[in-house]
């Protein structure tokens, strides 16, 4: 509740009277992401306050002195965190990419009464293999203007170049289309090799209206979402994440900044597990009262939050590899949890 709060209170001043179903559903649309976020938070002060009750009332050491193993005795929690898990995994692969473009798209209406698209006017935006750019647009039907996509495909550029388009779904329809092919040997030489079909499967011409058929694996939404500010999720899935990651044919850039929020969003469900670790040798240690329980587990999770953000901020500037910037965190939980229940277990 207090993410979401954080995450809507700065944002209050910019709505203007909006309806409030409008406004509710707006809200409602960022649960997913705060839930996302405070579930691994949720796990373990459950943990710690169900731990810290039986540290307390003794019955934690008299069930280990009974005979009670510890796996036995983590089983249910490890079962819970597990359920959390999967929950998070859900919620990134097919709750996100639907609520964030849905989530951005109410917000720019609230606000401009427009979907946002004007904001990406003069960005070269990646999408797919192709760089999209414009330099207008239409505030009231989206409709672009001085639109250029480019791609380098089989040893050469491509540049479409159109006066106007309409982008609908994945659905870019270019109107007064040029169309050049640029091969290595001629970028050498200075030749241009102008052309008016389209050489690629999923762009269909028709030569009577000069009018091209764009399909791409990004929808306006997703660009918008992403693209327009807001500090909006990015609205593609973990699969969607892994395959830009690896295609050959996407510039480096977006290829590297895919990795790391893939890595990302595969720690946020991890995370779930992983601070278990900590959990009964700061029971054990620690804990005495609900007060106690409730701040080891913010310190615990605020360290574990900052160490996330340093790294993934650190793998975007390119300074450490992606996958290191996202699981370093994680990976510091981990081994200071296993050392922690080693030094545990032989007191």
């Amino acid at each position: 509740m207090l993410s979401l709060i954080n995450g809507v209170l700065p944002s209050m001043k910019w709505l203007d009277d909006p309806p409030l179903l409008r406004f509710a559903s707006w809200l409602a649309l960022q649960l997913p992401l705060y839930i996302v976020q405070v579930l691994p938070v949720s796990v373990f002060l459950a943990t710690l306050f169900v731990l810290g009750r039986l540290v307390s009332s003794g019955e934690l050491r008299a069930w280990l002195a009974g005979g009670v193993s510890p796996a036995r005795l983590a089983a249910p929690f490890v079962a819970v965190s597990a359920v959390a898990a999967l929950i998070a995994l859900g919620i990134n692969q097919f709750v996100l990419p639907v609520s964030s473009p849905r989530q951005a798209a109410l917000w720019w209406q609230m606000t401009e009464g427009n979907s946002g698209l004007w904001r990406l006017e003069g960005m070269e935006l990646p999408v797919g293999k192709y760089r999209l750019s414009f330099s207008d647009s239409d505030t009231r039907t989206d409709l672009l203007y001085g639109v250029r996509l480019t791609s380098w495909r089989d040893g050469g550029l491509e540049v479409f170049i159109a006066e106007r388009a309409v982008y609908e779904g994945h659905e870019m329809s270019l109107f007064q289309v040029d169309h050049v092919s640029l091969s290595l040997e001629s970028l050498e030489s200075g030749e241009v090799e102008e052309s008016s079909v389209l050489l690629d499967e999923l762009i269909r011409v028709s030569e009577a209206s000069d009018v091209a058929m764009v399909r791409l694996p990004r929808t306006k939404s997703q660009l918008i979402t992403q693209y327009s500010g807001g500090s909006y999720d990015s609205g593609r899935s973990i699969l969607r994440l892994a395959e830009y990651a690896g295609n050959p044919n996407i510039p480096l850039l977006a290829r590297y900044e895919a990795k790391v929020l893939m890595h990302r969003k595969l720690v946020e469900v991890v995370a779930n597990v992983a601070l278990l670790l900590l959990a009964l040798p700061l029971t054990m240690t620690f804990v005495s009262s609900r007060t106690v329980a409730l701040g080891l587990a913010l310190i615990a999770t605020l360290a574990w939050y900052l160490l996330l953000s340093i790294g993934i901020s650190l793998a975007l500037s390119g300074v450490i590899p992606a996958w290191l910037g996202a699981w370093g965190g994680i990976i510091v939980v981990i081994v200071l949890g296993l050392a922690l229940n080693m030094r545990l277990r032989f007191r």
